[in-house]
């Protein structure tokens, strides 16, 4: 876990300068919000206007609601889970910030979730 502490230090000093309005960061995984709490004790998550955690494994966590937490008890009302494929979701705008919480070899269509464009 050291290591995704130092990938977040790492991507809150660079969102620190241009995180704002229409930002949008989208975390592919297990639906669970650990990496939301994780970058939230480097950088103020609310500079994103919208965070999609997608959970990707819908059919092997059906249970996987119990494992996020509301955006009641953390006061983020930019904070939305969404149940998809990885290759079915698309935010409304480009994604400022992505991020996988699952093994990126278990995704056998990972190239189609990133456009550099």
């Amino acid at each position: 876990l050291l290591a995704l502490d130092c990938l977040f230090a790492a991507c809150a000093a660079r969102l620190k300068r241009n995180c704002g309005p229409g930002s949008i960061w989208v975390d592919y995984g297990d639906g669970s919000e650990k990496n939301v709490l994780a970058m939230s004790q480097f950088m103020d998550i609310s500079c994103f206007s919208k965070i999609y955690i997608v959970n990707c494994f819908v059919k092997k966590t059906n249970n996987s609601n119990k494992k996020f937490i509301s955006t009641e008890r953390t006061r983020w009302s930019n904070v939305e889970k969404v149940d998809s494929h990885p290759s079915d979701f698309r935010s409304a705008s480009p994604a400022t910030l992505v991020t996988f919480s699952y093994s990126l070899s278990s995704m056998s269509v990972l190239m189609g979730l990133i456009s550099l464009d």
